[in-house]
């Protein structure tokens, strides 16, 4: 019987180590002989969670105006070819802009209420200048924009193709 008894004991005790051990607690074994189970405080400090990924780009160029001067109210702009949708800003320091846009793929003009109905598109004759070597296509240029990305040197100058 008393073999029983201590096989009996062997197993609670086991279980009571088995349980401790998942439930990350500590076990001891206290003065009168039996399993003691102790909570383990956690130490373990949070994950910190990564920044979210960007979901815009920055799109930045020169400005021109066929005159000796770049009218205050200039501004840069930006149509989604897909949603349509038209972003302008004004033009930054005297004669650059810098839009901030959702990935997507974008025509970008200039435009100013002193040149009503006109906007400068940056197009094939503007890519490359607008010297006499350049191609006279003045389709503007589809300008993707990635997520996290810049693209420099998009330069909306093409007053004289509208």
């Amino acid at each position: 019987m008393r073999r029983k008894w201590l096989q009996s004991g062997a197993l609670i005790a086991g279980l009571s180590l088995s349980v401790a051990a998942c439930s990350g607690g500590g076990t001891s074994e206290g003065d009168s002989g039996t399993v003691e189970t102790t909570e383990a405080a956690s130490t373990a400090e949070p994950a910190e969670e990564a920044p979210p990924a960007p979901t815009t780009g920055i799109v930045t160029g020169a400005l021109t105006y066929p005159g000796d001067y770049i009218p205050d109210d200039m501004q840069a702009c930006a149509e989604n070819l897909d949603t349509k949708e038209v972003t302008c800003k004004p033009k930054t320091g005297e004669a650059s802009y810098s839009l901030e846009l959702p990935a997507g793929r974008y025509h970008i003009w200039s435009q100013t209420a002193d040149f009503a109905n006109y906007k400068a598109y940056y197009n094939p004759l503007a890519k490359c200048g607008l010297g006499p070597e350049c191609p006279t296509d003045s389709t503007p240029l589809e300008v993707e924009v990635k997520a996290g990305e810049t693209l420099s040197d998009i330069d909306p100058i093409d007053w004289y193709s509208n």
